[in-house]
């Protein structure tokens, strides 16, 4: 009942922050930020620090080392997500395999197959917490930041025109999306995190007419993933993360029918 109830809170925040994600083109930007997620938890399970503090430290840094490298304007935005990606991940595998678990009753395999895929034991009731907590913190800014943000997908030098900091509201963003990659990772894993992000949200797109609008279907969508989700993986006994994803895929192929037979009708109209 913990990871249930875990999983239906990130469902729930994560995907309004993904309607943002997939108007801004950042579905890459999570794939990046997601990947170098393992780092942090290398860092932490070599240092013997808490998994979440260690990888929202590592996140935190990638999002502030991408933004000034990108002002640096030396490298390509998708050169820089590459490199710090990649190597965030290589170095988080490689770290891995040198970790010792003599004082644990896990194996590196187990651990690392638990933060890459996810686990429906892994949640405690203090991770419960953390993660409510989280996605209040995540609430709180998507409200007051959300017009803002709006305006700096349809504009940024409109957003500026108006008085929006485009620069604090790039960082709020960006640490709103590694606070979700360190609340999810033991829920979906590490390599689905930005599923969570975008595709209930390109779902919603698809049937949508306003932001709010699609804010709202993309949350409904990715509650019914995880209500079909988490039974379906206790049922077959695989990990959670992957058997979400594949609900939120079938989720998001109805929603495309639908738009094309309402756009077909409206046509025939």
């Amino acid at each position: 009942m913990t990871v249930f109830l875990a999983a239906l809170v990130l469902a729930m925040i994560a995907a309004p922050l993904g309607c943002l994600v997939v108007w801004r083109r950042m579905a890459y930007f999570g794939d990046a930020l997601s990947h170098t997620a393992l780092l942090g938890i290398a860092l932490g399970l070599m240092f013997g620090l808490n998994l979440k503090l260690s990888t929202a430290v590592i996140c935190t840094f990638f999002v502030f080392l991408l933004v000034w490298l990108e002002n640096q304007q030396k490298l390509g935005a998708d050169t820089l997500l590459g490199i710090l990606a990649h190597g965030g991940l290589a170095i988080g595998l490689v770290l891995a395999t040198f970790l010792n678990h003599a004082d644990t009753d896990e194996s590196p395999h187990h651990v690392m197959e638990t933060y890459l895929f996810g686990t429906l034991d892994a949640v405690s009731q203090t991770d419960l917490l953390v993660i409510v907590l989280g996605a209040v913190l995540i609430g709180i800014l998507l409200k007051i930041t959300w017009q803002s943000l709006i305006l700096m997908t349809l504009s940024a030098d409109l957003a500026r025109a108006e008085g929006v900091n485009t620069l604090r509201m790039q960082y709020v963003m960006l640490i709103m999306m590694a606070l979700i990659v360190t609340l999810a990772m033991q829920i979906t894993g590490v390599l689905f995190i930005t599923s969570l992000l975008i595709i209930p949200a390109a779902a919603a797109r698809q049937i949508s007419t306003t932001p709010e609008k699609m804010a709202i279907l993309a949350t409904g969508l990715a509650i019914l993933g995880v209500l079909g989700g988490f039974p379906l993986a206790e049922i077959t006994k695989q990990a959670l993360g992957p058997v979400i994803v594949t609900c939120f895929i079938v989720l998001f192929i109805i929603c495309l029918l639908l738009s094309w037979f309402f756009r077909q009708k409206k046509i025939r109209l």
